[in-house]
């Protein structure tokens, strides 16, 4: 009987699968660390949060992080192991922002357990100051990144993971395909980002200066989608909202979107 692993996969000397069909986990870890460093900078300091049972899963993201970490040297590391409790998460959290008032970023490695993790951040400070980031795995995470709550999520392909499982399994039915390949067969990953908290993080806010004005107006129009008509309705709407706001500057910030955009 062929067994096929799905999504999760388990070591392959602990197991008598024949296959895994997924993401490659180790490569997702590496994805999201190199976003968060591309994000964040070289240094401070990151927590890493995960289930202290540690499934297989979570290893090889882990593992995948803290090949990309160790070769920044200013990055410093913690760890903070944790159940899936919501009481619990929330209680590990708080213990980290009294043990390490100066971190800069979290990387929830349990997708799970992302929603508690915001709750607590956000009962004492607000998040846009923090780099957060998960895996699309949990039911909070994208509608947290379309808040704005998180920068970056790892988002995974499970209707290939469906397609490429079932085309393997009839393969090994119909004898076509014997032995399916050990290794595994590994889909699309790529990180989504918030560009909204994006912005915010590069310095744009409602207390601009002049000065501010050319460096948001780079920043916005490489992160808001759309037309040429958005992106000015938008902009229109973040100048207008500055509590600095006079016609001097709102002339000079737009040309400078012209300058852009021609």
């Amino acid at each position: 009987i062929p067994i096929i692993t799905v999504a999760n996969d388990v070591p392959m000397k602990e197991s008598l699968r024949r296959t895994y069909v997924g993401s490659n986990q180790f490569r997702a870890g590496e994805l999201i660390a190199r976003q968060l460093i591309s994000d964040m900078g070289s240094s401070g300091k990151v927590i890493l949060f995960y289930d202290h049972e540690q499934p297989y899963y979570q290893r090889e993201r882990l593992d995948g992080i803290n090949a990309v970490f160790k070769n920044y040297p200013n990055i410093q590391v913690e760890h903070a192991e944790t159940s899936q409790s919501r009481d619990q998460v929330i209680n590990t959290m708080r213990s980290q922002l009294n043990q390490s008032p100066d971190v800069k970023a979290f990387i929830s490695v349990n997708a799970n357990i992302i929603g508690p993790m915001i709750d607590e951040i956000e009962m004492r400070y607000q998040v846009e100051p923090y780099y957060i980031y998960t895996f699309d795995d949990g039911a909070e995470s994208l509608p947290l990144l379309e808040k704005g709550k998180i920068d970056g999520v790892v988002e995974q392909d499970p209707e290939k993971m469906g397609e490429i499982s079932i085309q393997q399994i009839l393969k090994w039915l119909n004898g076509e395909k014997v032995p399916l390949d050990i290794n595994g067969y590994f889909t699309d990953i790529r990180i989504l980002k918030d560009e909204k908290k994006t912005y915010y993080q590069n310095g744009c806010g409602p207390d601009y200066e002049r000065d501010d004005m050319y460096q948001c107006a780079e920043i916005l129009y490489s992160v808001i989608p759309g037309s040429l008509k958005h992106f000015l309705h938008n902009a229109i709407i973040l100048v207008a909202e500055s509590s600095r706001f006079d016609i001097e500057i709102f002339d000079d910030f737009i040309r400078r979107i012209g300058m852009i955009t021609n």
